[in-house]
Parts: C-alpha cells; structure tokens; sequence
C-alpha cells in the first residue's frame, strides 16, 4: 500500500463526519459499510 494514498483516505472519512444516525430498521448489531475511494495520480 501507499501510506499517502491510506492517509488520504482516512482524512476523507473523517472529514464526512458526523454521519447520519443508522436508520431504526437496520440491525444495530455491527453491521459493515463499504464505501470505494478512487483516487487520480496526475504526475
């Protein structure tokens, strides 16, 4: 991995938060969110 690109993406989420409250119809058990991130390496 690249440890720019891992920082980069870490700062994208956390920069999103605060998420929305997880909706009553959803099992509160954990449960997994998987959102991709594309990032575009102009040299």
């Amino acid at each position: 991995g690249s440890s720019r690109l891992d920082r980069g993406g870490i700062d994208t989420v956390t920069r999103a938060d605060p998420f929305p409250p997880v909706p009553q119809d959803i099992s509160r058990d954990p449960f997994e969110v998987v959102v991709p991130i594309r990032f575009n390496l102009d040299r």
